[in-house]
């Protein structure tokens, strides 16, 4: 074997999943490599218009002159590579050009060519047989399509996979032609299977007998033999089957654990059992648990071909692909197995895989300190449908995981999973959601400029009925001392989404933002017109809630798993929202407290801490301060990182009308409603002594020191900040300073409310 196979042998590897960086060590080949990438840019993006197809036609010819006159490039293999490469790209490009018998001329030179990279020539071939069909006749398709390929190419094999489901889409838009090509198939194969698949012309059983068939004809390999390949190979296609069945049959187990015992150590079917067991892992912990004991088999299998290869991976899409399922599986660490499996370990793993990936392929990595320069890298690397998503998927699920972490938002770690998710993404849909959480994560750290520029110039631009985009933007613009923008957005979005609910075309996620839409409305008229008309809007908020969420419609009873995402948990937050504008009118008080008892009647099933929030902020409105304590520290037990109950319970220790400091630091000047807040009765002392006082102090700093730490809600609160300003001040701690700079650093980008009432995902 030539030295220099292997340089190329990973030039053509990195082509499969989508690269174009190439360092073969042949200068003609890498040219080859590179334009073929650039006629795939086209292919995969905006799509191939004539003109671009004749200029990258003359960089063929260009390409095709020098290489036969460049000395040393003598070698047949080499010559016939790049060939054949050119072969097919002329060919597509003399089809888009509106010359089909040109192009099958080049096509028919490219099919006679014979490479020795037998993976690469699958693709190649797979390639000419598509534009072959287009330009003749999709019967080829059924006739051609097995005497190039005959099995499930593996996750990494992009191209490949990319143009065997561009051929499976053509045949799928004429049933007849569908049943005429799987009657050509050889049944039972794989390939035909995965065909049938795609087709939706499939049945479960027929799957099943398959494998029965397979393991009847299997033994459990001696040592000087292998496992049968082909069961192997009929698990690589139901890697694909049980990620799409809806329904499987019970004895799929059975078999799934008969294939274990027929062989040895294999990856296909380690795989097959972590992904089917994890199938049912939100509703079984032993299948979760069997799921991850598999994925950890997968992986010491795969290990072991790691290491019998040279060290390289021979399938890392697939590696990569795994981790992200097992961590859906798994969620969170509540699954770990000791010394076995580390949920926290396993995402590190996934990013150092992730980074290999990028590094490997001369993929663009972005890292956090330049994500900003992602806006402009967008939309520069185009990669094969299959590897864009597993890809995308990847990255967006290290950003889920992580979101809520304080310290990879301040190191910009958030933004650049966002970021790479971005440039590798394709779907339009996925980069909607992802343009959105980039927008969302920037306006958390108080970027709102770029926030704002990319919402308006890119997202809603391309999508107008993106209703979370304009509520984010709404939020954005709120930050202003004018509320007028963040009003006129607000209003015509509520006009959009009602002329759409009229439609029928709102899912429940839109529902709950049209809720939370018009709550933002009622904070707009309270902060521009006073508590008194917002109160007055009240029974909108009321009414649309009932028409959104009607009683004998079970559609939209929720958005996702868990009591928080159930109709009944909004219908409290529309209650407790009510409440705490009734409590800014001391004459309302009775009206705040019948709405706190609505809100915990709403429900039997869960019991929800944020109504003894607002228990507590409501005693704090009437003075009450040991009870309000006793409210707010029932809640932070369960949620020591709760903003509410924490700047509640400051309230506690630093009632604003028994402190001539606080009196006089305060961010916002008293309004008309906040005048009669106090009532004649004497307040309640909220501490037995002084002694007692000081310990609540204490106390309290190290519940807001805790919170900064650790959330990001509460390290950016003003509030938050404003009491601790309050407490190192008394103490003369040297963080006062900063800790008023950073209160009036988020006063500044505070929106009317949270911006997670934006988002539902």
């Amino acid at each position: 074997m030539s030295s220099v196979e292997d340089p190329i042998i990973e030039s053509l590897r990195s082509r499969l999943v989508g690269s174009s960086n190439f360092h073969s060590g042949i200068d003609p080949l890498d040219t080859a490599l590179t334009l073929q990438s650039r006629i795939h840019d086209h292919l995969f993006g905006i799509g191939l218009d004539p003109v671009s197809a004749k200029s990258l036609s003359n960089k063929c010819k260009e390409l095709w002159d020098n290489f036969k006159v460049e000395p040393g490039n003598q070698d047949i293999n080499i010559r016939n590579l790049i060939n054949k490469i050119l072969y097919n790209c002329e060919g597509i490009l003399h089809y888009h050009m509106e010359r089909p018998n040109d192009a099958n001329i080049y096509f028919s030179k490219s099919k006679i060519i014979e490479i020795r990279d037998l993976l690469f020539a699958q693709f190649l071939d797979l390639e000419n047989l598509y534009y072959r069909g287009l330009c003749n006749d999709e019967t080829l398709y059924g006739e051609e399509l097995f005497r190039i390929i005959d099995g499930v190419p593996n996750d990494s094999q992009g191209l490949t996979l990319h143009y065997l489901s561009m051929i499976f889409n053509h045949i799928s838009k004429d049933k007849q032609v569908v049943r005429h090509t799987l009657a050509k198939f050889p049944a039972g194969n794989p390939l035909t299977c995965l065909a049938s698949l795609h087709f939706n012309e499939y049945e479960d059983g027929s799957f099943l007998k398959i494998l029965a068939k397979l393991l009847n004809e299997s033994h459990f390999p001696q040592a000087d033999s292998y496992n049968n390949k082909a069961l192997e190979d009929f698990h690589m296609f139901l890697h694909y089957y049980f990620k799409k069945a809806t329904k499987l049959s019970p004895e799929w187990k059975k078999y799934i654990i008969e294939s274990m015992e027929k062989t040895f150590q294999s990856v296909p079917v380690a795989k097959s059992a972590f992904i089917y067991f994890g199938r049912n892992s939100t509703a079984s912990s032993v299948d979760t648990r069997e799921s991850i004991l598999n994925f950890v088999n997968f992986l010491k299998y795969s290990q072991r071909e790691y290491f019998l290869h040279g060290n390289k991976h021979e399938d890392l899409v697939s590696v990569i692909d795994s981790y992200v399922y097992i961590l859906k599986v798994a969620q969170d660490s509540s699954h770990d197995v000791e010394n076995v499996f580390n949920f926290q370990d396993s995402v590190n793993k996934l990013l150092d895989l992730l980074r290999l990936m990028h590094e490997q392929n001369g993929f663009i990595l972005l890292n956090g300190t330049d994500f900003l320069k992602g806006l402009e890298n967008r939309g520069e690397l185009i990669l094969p449908r299959t590897i864009s998503k597993r890809l995308t998927n990847a990255w967006e699920l290290l950003f889920t995981i992580n979101r809520n972490s304080l310290t990879l938002l301040n190191d910009n770690s958030l933004t650049a999973y966002l970021t790479n998710a971005l440039s590798v993404a394709t779907d339009p849909l996925k980069l909607y959601q992802l343009n959105f959480q980039y927008c969302y994560i920037l306006a958390q750290k108080g970027l709102i400029n770029p926030a704002v520029k990319i919402l308006e110039t890119v997202l809603l631009e391309e999508n107008p009925e993106f209703y979370g985009a304009w509520h984010l933007l709404a939020l954005c613009k709120s930050i202003d001392e004018d509320k007028e923008s963040s009003f006129k957005i607000v209003c015509s979005v509520l006009q959009a989404m009602q002329e759409s609910l009229e439609e029928d075309r709102l899912t429940a996620s839109d529902r709950w933002q049209f809720v939370h839409l018009k709550m933002t409305q009622l904070k707009i008229v309270e902060s521009i017109f006073g508590t008194m008309d917002a109160l007055g809007m009240l029974p909108e908020l009321f009414e649309l809630y009932s028409l959104l969420f009607p009683a004998d419609d079970k559609r939209f009873d929720t958005i996702g798993d868990g009591y928080n995402k159930t109709k009944q948990y909004l219908l409290q937050m529309v209650w407790l929202f009510a409440s705490a504008l009734y409590m800014k009118i001391p004459e309302n008080h009775k009206d705040a407290r019948d709405a706190i008892h609505e809100a915990i009647n709403v429900s039997k099933e869960f019991k929800n801490l944020n109504c003894n929030t607002a228990r507590g902020y409501l005693f704090l409105a009437q003075n009450q301060y040991k009870r309000a304590s006793k409210e707010f520290n029932t809640v932070l037990l369960a949620d020591p990182y709760n903003v509410g109950p924490l700047v509640g319970l400051a309230r506690v220790v630093y009632p604003e009308d028994d402190s001539k400091i606080c009196n006089y630091y305060r961010l916002r000047p008293s309004t008309p409603d906040s005048l009669g807040q106090e009532e004649a009765s004497k307040p309640e002392p909220a501490f037995v002594s002084e002694a007692d006082r000081s310990a609540n102090v204490a106390r309290l700093k190290l519940l807001l020191e805790s919170a900064i730490a650790h959330s990001i809600e509460a390290s950016h609160s003003p509030e938050i900040w404003w009491y601790l300003s309050l407490i190192y001040e008394q103490y003369k701690d040297i963080g006062y300073e900063n800790s008023l700079i950073n209160c009036v650093r988020y006063e500044e980008t505070e929106p009317i409310r949270p911006f997670k009432y934006c988002d539902f995902q």
